[in-house]
C-alpha cells in the first residue's frame, strides 16, 4: 500500500505540474528577477527568424531534424509522463558523491603542446585542450537544470573544479538551448574568460541576452564551418534532437553536434542525439576521429529517438569511424528511469563486446592521446548488480557492428 500511496503522489505531483507550469512561466516571464526572466533566454526577433528561413533545417517557423528521420517519441507524451513518474527508478542516485580527481587554477597550466587531452567535467562539459587551444563544451555549473532554484533536476555529483579555477579559453561549444546544457550562470560567470563562442543557429541570441558581446558569437549551420585559432577549425554537424527553453519556443533555435579539426587530430562531441543515418556522413567528412565524447545517458525507449540508447551509442561510434570513445551525459543529474550506473556498465561491456574502445574517466580524470592502459569499473562500488545485454534490438544497427 506504501508503493501505491507513494505512486499516486507522484501522480499527483505530475499532474499538478503539466498544469501549473505553463502558468508559472507567464507569470514569471513578466518578472525582473534574473531567474525568472533571463534564464528563459531570449526571444527571437522578426529579422532574425527571417534569416533562418534561407536554412534548408528550417520549415515552417521551426528546425527540423534530419530528413526521413522520426525525432518524436514513439509513445504519446502523456502516456511516457505517465510511466515516468510512476516507474520506480531502482537507484536514481549513487548514496555517497563519486569518486572523482580534484582541479583548481593550476590544474592546467602545462597544457600539451603536440597532442590532445580532454577533461570531463561531468554531464556533457568536457574541457578539450588541442593545439596550446583550451575548449569548453556545454558548461553547465549549476545546482539545477532549471530556470527556477527551487524545481527541476538537481545535480547529485559536483564538478571536480571551481567554475572561477577554470583557465581562460579560447573558446566555448554550444550544442543545444536546454538547461542542462546551456547555463544561464555559467555562461555570464565565463564570459569575460572566453574569446568566443560558438553555437548553433539562435542559440547565440541567447548570450547576448546574459552579457556577452556579439562579436563574441559565431552561430553556424549544419556543415559549417569556422577556424577558432592556430588552425584548429568547428564544424557543425546534424544531430537528432530539439530545443526550448520555455513554453512557446520548441525547435525555434538550432541543435548540433561538433567537429573539432585540429592540426593532426580530430575529435567529436555528440552533444544531444539520438540515432541517426548521418554519422555516416560526418564520420566520411570529418573522421577518422581519434576521440569521439558521445552521448550515453537520460535514454529510454521512450524518446530513444532524440537520446541514443547504448547499443546506439557503440553503433555510432564505428559510423563516426572513432578510434577511442567517452560516453558522456551521465553521473550527473537523475534526468531518466534507468539506474545511475548503468549507461557507464553498458558501456563497458558492449564497448569489449563489439571491439570498441571506451575511455571511462573518473570526472576531473586526465584523457591523453596517447592510451593509458585497461579502464578500472571505479563505478562499482556504488551500483547493484545490473543485467547486462549485448544483444541490438535494430537490425539496422547489427549490419553496422559486424
Amino acid at each position: 500500500m506504501k508503493f501505491i500511496s507513494r505512486k499516486y503522489k507522484k501522480i499527483s505531483i505530475a499532474l499538478s505540474l503539466a498544469l501549473l507550469l505553463p502558468l508559472i512561466w507567464s507569470l514569471t516571464a513578466c518578472s525582473t528577477t534574473p531567474e525568472s526572466d533571463d534564464a528563459f533566454g531570449s526571444t527571437l526577433s522578426k529579422e532574425t527568424l527571417a534569416m533562418f528561413r534561407k536554412s534548408p533545417n528550417f520549415r515552417d517557423e521551426n528546425f527540423i531534424n534530419i530528413a526521413g528521420e522520426k525525432s518524436k517519441p514513439s509513445t504519446n507524451f502523456l502516456g511516457a509522463f505517465y510511466r515516468y513518474f510512476t516507474t520506480k527508478n531502482p537507484a536514481p542516485q549513487p548514496e555517497k558523491p563519486l569518486p572523482f580527481v580534484a582541479l583548481n587554477n593550476q590544474s592546467f597550466i602545462d597544457a600539451p603542446k603536440d597532442s590532445y587531452r580532454v577533461t570531463w567535467l561531468g554531464h556533457s562539459a568536457i574541457l578539450i585542450e588541442i593545439d596550446g587551444l583550451k575548449i569548453l563544451t556545454d558548461p553547465m555549473f549549476g545546482e539545477r537544470a532549471s530556470p527556477f532554484s527551487w524545481i527541476g533536476p538537481k545535480r547529485f555529483q559536483q564538478p571536480p573544479i571551481n567554475i572561477a579555477d577554470i583557465p581562460e579559453l579560447d573558446a566555448i561549444i554550444i550544442s543545444h538551448d536546454h538547461y542542462d546544457h546551456l547555463d544561464m550562470e555559467s555562461i555570464k560567470l565565463l564570459n569575460d574568460r572566453t574569446l568566443h563562442f560558438f553555437t548553433p543557429l539562435g542559440v547565440g541570441s541567447h548570450l547576448k541576452q546574459w552579457g556577452v558581446n556579439p562579436s563574441k558569437i559565431t552561430e553556424l549551420d549544419w556543415w559549417g564551418e569556422a577556424e577558432v585559432a592556430n588552425g584548429v577549425i568547428v564544424a557543425a554537424t546534424p544531430a537528432q534532437h530539439f530545443s526550448g527553453r520555455g513554453v512557446f519556443d520548441r525547435n525555434k533555435t538550432q541543435w548540433a553536434s561538433w567537429a573539432i579539426i585540429g592540426q593532426k587530430e580530430r575529435l567529436f562531441f555528440s552533444g544531444d542525439t539520438g540515432f541517426h543515418r548521418e554519422f555516416d556522413e560526418i564520420g566520411k567528412r570529418y573522421g577518422p576521429f581519434d576521440l569521439a565524447m558521445l552521448e550515453n545517458g537520460a535514454y529510454d525507449k521512450s524518446w530513444s529517438q532524440v537520446h541514443m540508447m547504448p547499443e546506439e551509442t557503440i553503433a555510432a561510434s564505428k559510423m563516426l569511424n572513432a578510434k577511442r570513445i567517452i560516453p558522456i551525459h551521465w553521473g550527473t543529474f537523475d534526468l531518466a528511469l534507468h539506474p545511475w550506473y548503468e549507461p557507464a556498465q553498458k558501456t563497458y561491456s558492449l564497448s569489449r563486446a563489439h571491439g570498441v574502445t571506451a575511455v571511462q574517466p573518473k570526472m576531473g580524470e586526465f584523457v591523453l592521446s596517447t592510451p593509458t592502459g585497461p579502464v578500472a569499473q571505479w563505478w562499482n562500488d556504488q551500483r547493484e548488480r545490473v543485467e547486462e545485454t549485448n544483444t541490438f534490438p535494430k537490425a539496422a544497427l547489427a549490419t553496422k557492428l559486424e
